[in-house]
């Protein structure tokens, strides 16, 4: 029996303790977007609940800048990507019902390690191609997105699959940017394990160097980036369920997982060991 539980142990490599728990200010209590920008530098916003802002963080949570952004509104902003060089993408399109049709990506030019009361930004709109009308059944609702990553030069989305019965597939559409506009291409499906959305719908994406990490309210996954198949390396399952919605990796070999505050707890940031 003891060899049983050791081995289930193993197989699901819970994670039973972080390296570091970083308390975050109430302007942030919303999280739901994180990249980490430089060394001690982050970025972050909030969703639904706040306006269209961007807050920059160093690793012990403090605030460094609020900027707000000019021609933009938090509709439901999801995720936040990062180019690596002067360039942020956030998603406002978040969708819990799957009603929205005014679903957009901003994209926003930084320079450096200069903060800025206001940046402009651009709207760019989109639609989903496998979606022929707004209102869909129960067993189609995987138009919801909360997760996106900047991969070797492109952007791609990752839904949050609410469908009923739920079948856990999360559908990767790749982006092709234009002037004021996308088009989206649904390049592939992966089935996540579990029995519902709770558990196991994407909240949050990040990647790095050949590696995806998509995350869930419960797990961390790391694929081994391909755009025609994803091929799952790694998993993680934390001991507590959580509202966690952000994620992003550091070239140290460790994650930082945002949560918002809920019933399940306050807002904060968690680093944990990864490689």
């Amino acid at each position: 029996m003891m060899r049983l539980f050791l081995f289930v142990m193993l197989f699901y490599s819970p994670i039973v303790s972080s390296q570091k728990k970083v308390r975050l200010d109430t302007k942030l209590a919303e999280i739901s977007g994180l990249e980490k920008l430089e060394e001690n530098l982050f970025v972050a916003h909030n969703d639904s609940g706040d306006g269209p802002y961007l807050y920059f963080l160093n690793g012990n949570g403090e605030l460094l800048k609020r900027t707000f952004l000019i021609g933009a509104s938090n509709v439901d902003w999801e995720d936040i990507a990062y180019d690596g060089q002067n360039t942020l993408y956030v998603g406002d399109f978040g969708d819990n019902g799957n009603k929205r049709g005014d679903v957009c990506i901003y994209r926003i030019p930084i320079f450096g390690g200069e903060f800025k009361d206001s940046i402009v930004a651009e709207r760019l709109s989109y639609f989903y191609p496998d979606r022929s009308k707004l209102k869909i059944a129960d067993s189609e609702l995987n138009f919801d997105v909360e997760a996106m990553a900047f991969i070797e030069g492109s952007l791609y989305l990752f839904s949050k699959n609410r469908t009923q019965p739920y079948d856990g597939v999360c559908k990767v559409y790749k982006i092709v940017l234009g002037e004021g506009s996308t088009k989206l291409e649904c390049i592939q499906k992966i089935k996540i394990a579990g029995n519902n959305w709770l558990r196991s719908s994407i909240t949050g994406a990040d990647y790095f160097e050949g590696s995806l990490f998509l995350l869930t309210y419960k797990k961390v996954f790391e694929y081994d980036w391909n755009e025609n198949e994803l091929v799952l390396i790694k998993k993680k399952s934390f001991l507590r369920l959580k509202q966690r919605e952000s994620i992003c990796y550091d070239k140290l070999g460790f994650i930082w997982v945002g949560s918002e505050k809920s019933m399940l707890g306050k807002q904060h940031l968690k680093r944990l060991k990864w490689n």
